[in-house]
């Protein structure tokens, strides 16, 4: 599909709602209107249209004002919609608000699930129609993530939707865990770090249980039939490890495993000094394992 119009506002500057600065592109109009379901024809005559009449400084409200006006002439219904696009913005999981774009939706099923990108645009189309009929004053990353997987698993792609769903904790679970001491671990004393830790472990917990275990295993695990220990550290660490002395005896100890971030200690030459290398092996390595550590050849 190719657009043609002469571009006569090279330089003229539009300035964003965030009072950043951009040069006037009629093919964002096109664009935008052609995401409300305005044909590219008439998306690309309003767009010529208001080429036009737009000058220097000219802000984006101004020109959807403009969009709004002229498309209200052609067709009301069209315009309406084009409205609710233009105003929708969706909070980020960056913590920003951007204007709602199908785009970004095609884009990130394509790189995350794999899927077609014919078929990941219908999927957004969809997506923008459930908004629309919603009518929602403002959405968020985590709700359009929703409604996708939604539509993911009304087509029967539940292996696609695994890949696509977001991990984390309801509203109500992370308040209860910030003002409710929990006691399923007493070897966790209560204080921020330990609710910030067990956050991050209900993460990792369904992490493993969605995208690293088989399914048939994720499902016994979940029945009681078997038990997976620490299912929080399972995707990223193994749960217990023998060093191997000997290594460390002959090559003194590197608390980062490099010494690229920190002080290098030669091999031990005393027996007490070796005994410390040792200690801080463990030390250093505490965050790589999640049970016990030992030594072999000690």
């Amino acid at each position: 599909m190719a657009h043609r119009y002469v571009n006569r506002n090279i330089g003229i500057r539009v300035i964003r709602s965030d009072n950043s600065v951009d040069k006037f592109n009629p093919e964002e109009i096109i664009v935008s209107c052609m995401n409300a379901g305005v044909s590219s024809s008439i998306a690309t005559s309003i767009a010529l249209d208001i080429a036009k009449n737009v000058y220097d400084g000219i802000t984006t409200r101004e020109i959807r004002e403009m969009v709004y006006s002229s498309l209200r002439r052609i067709n009301p219904e069209l315009a309406e919609r084009y409205k609710y696009r233009a105003r929708l913005r969706v909070r980020t999981s960056r913590t920003t608000l951007e204007t709602f774009d199908r785009k970004h939706i095609v884009n990130s099923l394509v790189k995350e699930t794999g899927i077609d990108r014919k078929l990941a645009e219908k999927i957004a189309r969809d997506v923008g129609r459930e908004l629309e009929r919603m009518r929602l004053n403002y959405v968020t990353a985590p709700l359009i993530r929703e409604i996708v997987n939604v539509k993911l698993l009304e087509r029967g792609l539940e292996r696609e939707r695994a890949k696509y769903t977001r991990l984390g904790m309801p509203v109500y679970d992370v308040k209860d865990l910030i003002e409710k001491p929990h006691k399923e671990n007493a070897n966790l004393q209560y204080n921020p770090e330990t609710v910030h830790k067990l956050m991050a472990d209900q993460i990792s917990k369904e992490y493993a249980l969605i995208n690293v275990l088989p399914i048939e295993l994720a499902d016994s695990h979940m029945r009681g039939e078997i038990h997976i220990h620490d299912l929080d550290y399972f995707a990223t660490r193994p749960f217990c490890f023998s060093h191997d002395i000997r290594f460390f005896l002959k090559n003194g100890f590197k608390a980062d495993g490099v010494g690229n971030h920190t002080a290098i200690a030669g091999p031990a030459k005393r027996p007490e000094v070796a005994f410390l290398h040792a200690a801080k092996v463990l030390a250093a390595s505490q965050t790589n394992c999640s049970g016990g550590q030992g030594f072999s050849y000690f």
